[in-house]
């Protein structure tokens, strides 16, 4: 397995009109100096595998950290992501994702993101001590069959806490942690 270093500062992975992506496939482990930021996507393909530690991802036009399958660890990360339409952070294919002490959703101000973290098809998602905040949707959307654990987190400013879409078999643990949305759920599909 590989080792990125990405040092302190602000990185543009962008064009003038949109933010770009670093696509990630193989083992890897990425690893941010405190003040690293990238501004764009990171896209964690369906061949990888590993670990990003301290990066902040921020993404005004998109969603910041796109998870299509493999192992990951995420550790002291934050994807923020400023578009009302899209996730901070999308889980979808096989992907196996844990992060600890993290941040998802919007940039912040008028900046929201559609949801904090999406969850789809068969993803399995473990979110422990996390912080999910500024969606204009709702905090968490699980689709499909994917699975979210949420532990000692909190989801706030958001109308919705959860969403699951009509005819989805997803499943959702949460313990211990606290809910400041304006409703826990969208709809009636619990």
């Amino acid at each position: 397995s590989g080792r990125i270093l990405v040092r302190a500062g602000r990185h543009h992975v962008s064009s003038e009109d949109e933010d770009g992506e670093v696509q990630v496939e193989g083992a890897v482990e990425i690893e941010g100096e405190d003040g690293a930021v990238l501004v764009g996507s990171i896209i964690l393909g369906s061949g990888s595998s590993g670990r990003i530690h301290n990066i902040h991802v921020d993404n005004q036009y998109g969603t910041a950290l796109w998870a299509l399958g493999g192992s990951w660890k995420l550790d002291r990360c934050q994807a923020l992501c400023g578009s009302s339409s899209k996730p901070a952070m999308l889980c979808a294919g096989d992907a196996v994702i844990h992060a600890q002490f993290c941040v998802f959703g919007g940039l912040g101000g008028k900046q929201e993101s559609r949801t904090a973290v999406s969850a789809q098809t068969r993803a399995r998602v473990e979110l422990e001590e996390c912080h999910l905040r500024s969606a204009a949707h709702s905090s968490l959307a699980l689709h499909h069959s994917a699975s979210l654990s949420l532990a000692s987190s909190s989801l706030s400013k958001a109308p919705h806490a959860l969403c699951a879409k009509d005819g989805t078999a997803a499943s959702l643990t949460i313990q211990n942690s606290s809910i400041a949305c304006d409703q826990v759920w969208e709809g009636s599909n619990r």
